[in-house]
């Protein structure tokens, strides 16, 4: 009896016909056994609901996680990865937000998006404000920097980080301009306080929002 390559037997020509049956046997028994054997040794590499197999060589693969929710299967040109899709990131204020007698600016609760190290986004944001008027700013990451126009009631001016514009009550601000992230990823937020400290609260509307297009050159 011979063998294949892969240790399959097999009856050979010079063998008795009355081992031929046994020979069969034994061949059918050895593939069967690989096959049996097949599915366990696939699903071991899997941990997890979503994971995927991946090739990552000649006759080899591994497991790759499932991505974060909204990321997609991209290509990093060697391999497989999960990445956020392309287009602009968007965030909308979900609630309003409320603040009285207060002239020192913080974060806005909803308008804060991630931005990645060295990177050049498009900025637009729009800032819908009612009841008193409002000093708006942005932060950003060590080395950020940032050219912008801010359009309001209260003024038309060159807007940077570390500046402010102040928005007159129930009006609509938008600022447009261009994002320069340095080699320090981090957070671009909206801050804002009241102009003058009252008791009447000044208020950012649900919907006002803050939109980064990444357009870093390849």
């Amino acid at each position: 009896m011979g063998t294949t390559p892969r240790g399959y037997p097999y009856p050979e020509g010079t063998d008795l016909v009355a081992d031929g049956a046994a020979d069969m046997q034994a061949l059918a028994e050895a593939i069967d056994d690989d096959v049996a054997a097949l599915p366990g040794s696939v699903l071991t590499l899997f941990d997890a609901a979503g994971d995927l197999l991946v090739g990552t060589g000649a006759d080899a693969a591994a497991r790759l996680a499932v991505g974060t929710s909204g990321h997609v299967l991209t290509s990093t040109g060697t391999g497989a990865a999960w990445s956020a899709p392309a287009g602009p990131t968007i965030l909308a204020k979900s609630a309003d937000t409320s603040r009285a007698s207060t002239t020192t600016r913080t974060a806005d609760p909803h308008l804060t998006i991630a931005v990645a190290a060295n990177k050049i986004y498009i900025l637009e944001m729009v800032v819908w404000a009612t009841g008193n008027s409002v000093r708006a700013g942005v932060t950003g990451p060590t080395g950020a920097s940032l050219i912008a126009q801010s359009l309001s009631a209260a003024a038309t001016a060159s807007f940077d980080i570390g500046s402010t514009i102040d928005m007159n009550v129930n009006t609509i601000g938008t600022c447009l301009g261009l994002l320069s992230i340095g080699g320090t990823a981090g957070s671009f937020t909206l801050s804002w306080a009241q102009v003058t400290s009252s008791a009447t609260a000044s208020v950012v509307k649900r919907g006002s929002y803050l939109m980064l297009r990444d357009i870093t050159p390849a």
